[in-house]
């Protein structure tokens, strides 16, 4: 439990306990902090949870299992001032898991797919998740997707069953790591059919600049062109609405 009547910012990343050779992660259960702002958390999450922070805006967390993003997501839609979210995802979030709760006040949300630890295939994103979530937070303007192992998948496309909805916030989406995948255009083309405000889509397979070290495109750009012209052949034989704001960079 942390407790403070003045915090505005607090960072908890690596925390561990030492038990002779091995270690156990520490864990957040409780947050008691009214003035609390931004939080910046790298740990498990767990479903007793418990937030007294009605100033916080900026909210920063992994999801390392499956079982932790319907909690994540519960626990979200409770604060008042959430406007700003960053999730580093390292599980597969089936599409059958629907957000019923709907984030009221979120404006930016930023997706970092990361690979799972324990899956050394080639891994198809299902990015049809993100439009459950798109779905649920109805003042949403910006959008930030970014796959951090693109990986080329051969021979796969498979027309998803998208239910229709519409959204009249969001204006800028992003998909970085986007490498000419059939599941990556699939989605550009669900958002630019239900967004009905939307003015840019930007897909690329480089990364955003202000990511680690070791996301370092130009390590192979040969790779990463080729990706670049895969996204364009793919959207060059689809019948795609709303071409006008696609971006590729």
């Amino acid at each position: 439990m942390i407790a403070s009547s003045s915090l505005r910012h607090l960072e908890v990343t690596s925390c561990y306990l030492l038990f002779g050779n091995s270690m156990k992660d520490v864990t957040l259960t409780s947050l008691d902090c009214p003035k609390l702002t931004s939080l910046d958390y790298s740990g498990h999450f767990l479903p007793n949870m418990n937030f007294n922070t009605p100033m916080l805006n900026n909210i920063q967390l992994p999801l390392v299992y499956s079982g932790e993003y319907l909690n994540a997501f519960r626990l979200l839609a409770t604060l008042p001032k959430f406007e700003n979210l960053q999730l580093e995802i390292y599980s597969m979030v089936p599409t059958s898991v629907k957000i019923t709760q709907p984030l009221k006040h979120l404006k930016e949300l930023s997706l970092i797919f990361n690979r799972p630890f324990d899956t050394p295939r080639k891994l198809e994103f299902d990015l049809s998740s993100i439009l459950n979530i798109l779905q649920a937070s109805p003042l949403l303007e910006k959008l930030s997707v970014m796959i951090t192992s693109p990986e080329i998948i051969e021979n796969q496309k498979v027309d998803r069953d998208v239910e229709a909805f519409s959204h009249d916030e969001v204006k800028d989406i992003e998909l970085r790591g986007c490498v000419g995948n059939w599941y990556e255009v699939e989605f550009a083309m669900n958002v630019m059919k239900y967004a009905n405000k939307l003015e840019r889509i930007v897909l690329s397979p480089y990364w955003r600049d202000d990511m680690d070290e070791f996301l370092n495109w130009t390590s192979n750009p040969a790779w990463f062109q080729n990706g670049r012209q895969r996204i364009a052949e793919t959207l060059q034989n689809e019948e795609v609405v709303g071409r006008e704001k696609l971006v590729l960079i």
